[in-house]
């Protein structure tokens, strides 16, 4: 019943994966026609990347993350900074053209996402289903991380990134096809450190699995099976181009910084700012822009100053001293976070996240709240100011305020409550609701749907998608988290709900042909 339609569709149309990835490309252009005006002033550029791919062009290598004169840097990594080099040195720098490449080729990105999705699932036993993925990939992408015209970022990249390394790993076990992974070996650890650990994990584990499985390692004389030499021989490859990888970017901030870095320099920052300055954990607007160098002055005064090396140790200092005086404080925010990626992904999306406007104050009372950094100093002639803390419970926010002796501390303390409970409405809204689960209870039902069912289980997709999935949360989880940096698992989150469903929906197939069966021919 189910299965005919998809079947059928592939032999009208041999080539029906790729017009399904054109469709989902040319429906994500026509609501982004229907729904926003992009606008350069407003569009934010890629932000650290943006910075220094513009300090690339013009010749000063590596450096400026937070603007002029900031020095060199490790903070973001090269692999898509330089897609961002080569998207301004062919349009231009922050022009109307390059933010129309900018969003064309972030939707062509979630166009090749889906692509890859339906060639891993007809890897499986569930192949004949695959079409149903695609419903559920949109609709937790378009709730979840709809791309707004003012947040030009790297989550469509590492989105695809995420499902591409998926599709090699489980080609490379089932097809031996195994040309992507030296390529993702150098490109990932210059990319996503975090995508290149589970990489390599995974690899590892499913090398293992299939050995094991095929009786190869239990052999007499293994290490001389073909099989065996093989796998042998693709590790090794893949190690040394690993090796390459990290070694040569380790190599480089060593000649500019003075220290060999191999991935990321901010860990620690990362670290400090989660569960130092954030309240609950889980990184919101109000904490950077009361503590980024992004967004605060003075902060990125200090980091211009010091420099990058001896800004970053002071984190790495304070990070230490702050896990062995607060350990409790670092276990409830990890806490927090885990039921946040596995549970209810509410609340953290908007609460205290600065996206409720005052409702417009006197101009001495706004410059007032601005200097308590209580709410942002952004206000343009399109947008006011907007609550920065929201997060706060109502007897903080009023010792808060009672020292900065507003003209109208009522009306305000008013406007603070009626935004805060707008926001804590939000989860209880349908888009709120569809959002809190799709990004957390649902993947994580659906994951341990497939370790008990030994259906699900036996799948190699199901194993890879599981490990990848877990390993990539697992550093976020413990660091440092921030609802942008769980965005690429939506494709490996849609893979494990796409399995749970497809095996209900092939029970219910089952059982109705069975009662159609006896409907047809009843036992005498």
């Amino acid at each position: 019943m189910f299965a005919s339609i998809p079947i059928a569709f592939r032999r009208v149309v041999p080539a029906a994966d790729g017009l399904v990835a054109i469709s989902v490309f040319l429906l994500l252009l026509l609501l982004d026609r229907l729904m926003y005006h992009h606008s350069v002033k407003d569009a934010g550029f890629f932000y650290e990347y943006g910075r220094v791919a513009e300090a690339v062009l013009a010749g000063k290598g590596h450096r400026d993350v937070f603007g002029t004169a900031s020095g060199p840097t490790a903070w973001v990594l090269p692999g898509f900074l330089y897609l961002v080099v080569l998207l301004y040195w062919m349009f231009g720098v922050k022009t109307k053209l390059a933010l129309a490449a900018a969003v064309l080729i972030g939707y062509a990105l979630v166009s090749l996402t889906v692509y890859f999705l339906l060639r891993l699932l007809r890897l499986t036993e569930f192949g004949v289903y695959r079409y149903w993925i695609v419903p559920i990939f949109l609709i937790s992408f378009l709730i979840t991380s709809w791309p707004g015209p003012q947040d030009l970022h790297d989550i469509e990249f590492m989105l695809f990134l995420n499902v591409f390394t998926l599709y090699s790993l489980v080609a490379y076990v089932q097809r031996g096809s195994w040309y992507n992974l030296p390529l993702l070996a150098v490109v990932l650890p210059l990319t996503n450190p975090i995508i290149a650990l589970a990489f390599i994990v995974v690899l590892a584990g499913l090398i293992l699995r299939e050995l094991y499985g095929q009786g190869e390692l239990l052999k007499p004389q293994w290490y001389r099976r073909p099989r065996v030499v093989a796998s042998a021989w693709v590790s090794g490859l893949v190690a040394a181009c690993f090796a390459l990888s990290t070694g040569a970017w380790g190599y480089h901030n060593w000649q500019t910084m003075g220290r060999f870095i191999p991935s990321k320099s901010n860990l620690w920052y990362e670290f400090y700012q989660s569960n130092a300055y954030d309240a609950d954990g889980i990184l919101g607007s109000n904490t950077f822009v009361k503590h980024h160098p992004n967004e605060n002055r003075p902060e990125r005064q200090r980091y211009t100053e010091q420099g990058e090396i001896s800004y970053l140790d002071r984190y790495r200092e304070r990070s230490a001293a702050f896990l062995g005086e607060q350990r409790a404080v670092y276990l409830k925010k990890v806490r927090n976070r885990l039921i946040f990626a596995f549970l209810w992904s509410g609340g953290c999306w908007n609460a205290g996240d600065g996206h409720v406007p005052l409702t417009g104050f006197s101009a001495a009372d706004s410059l007032s709240l601005v200097q308590a950094g209580l709410v942002d100093e952004k206000a343009t002639s399109t947008s006011r100011n907007r609550w920065l803390c929201l997060d706060m419970e109502a007897d903080q926010f009023a010792a808060a305020v009672r020292p900065l002796r507003l003209e109208q501390q009522a009306a305000l303390t008013q406007d603070w409550q009626a935004a805060k409970q707008y926001l804590l409405r939000d989860d209880f809204r349908p888009v709120g609701l569809a959002r809190a689960v799709l990004y957390s209870l649902i993947p994580f039902v659906s994951l341990l749907l497939g370790l008990v069912v030994p259906a699900i289980r036996r799948e190699t997709l199901f194993g890879a998608t599981a490990v990848l999935y877990l390993i990539y949360s697992a550093p976020y989880l413990l660091l440092a988290h921030y609802p942008r940096y769980q965005f690429p698992l939506i494709g490996l989150q849609s893979v494990l709900i796409f399995l749970a469903s497809a095996f209900l929906l092939q029970r219910v197939q089952v059982l109705y042909q069975k009662a159609t069966t006896r409907k047809k021919y009843p036992p005498r």
